[in-house]
């Protein structure tokens, strides 16, 4: 078990709310007796892996923002081609704003971006989806040549 964070440490997580589990605040009452959970920056993952990723997913209920800060070498790396990120609002109980997510991504490149699986179209926005997930892309082009060659498939009896 490792969870995902700026720098190496220990943070404690929720328990018992399904998919609303998040990174325990220090004002958050009755966990006291949950575990540690060590964590680490993707950065330094991929670096001991000796690895690069082409696409990012981070569902993380408000803690994008901390994640986001361990992947300096990693927005970076021109390999990376797609960040996909939740973003609604669920960051304020760690002090973070939405835009801070946006602004980051922005930085390095990445343009937010809308995927429609059945026409198979990706679209430009012209900021990020709130409440909901936006697809950041750094290489619109590469991609878009990746969905139009992937293989077909069925979805709800349509064929996608």
């Amino acid at each position: 078990k490792l969870a995902l964070g700026s720098k190496t440490g220990n943070i404690k997580f929720s328990e018992g709310k399904d998919v609303i589990n998040h990174v325990l605040c220090d004002y958050e009452e009755g966990y006291d007796n949950m575990p540690l959970s060590e964590t680490d920056s993707l950065d330094n993952i991929l670096e001991q892996e000796h690895s690069t990723c082409i696409l990012v997913k981070l569902d993380v209920e408000g803690y994008e923002l901390e994640v986001l800060k361990g992947m300096d070498s990693t927005l970076a790396n021109p390999g990376l081609k797609a960040i996909i990120v939740e973003i609604n609002n669920s960051g304020m109980r760690y002090g973070y704003a939405d835009e801070e997510i946006h602004t980051i991504l922005s930085a390095n490149n990445f343009i937010p971006c809308e995927y429609d699986p059945y026409t198979r179209k990706i679209n430009e926005l012209d900021t990020y989806k709130n409440n909901g997930n936006t697809i950041y892309l750094r290489d619109i082009e590469f991609v878009k040549a990746r969905v139009i060659n992937a293989p077909s498939f069925e979805i709800n009896n349509l064929k996608i």
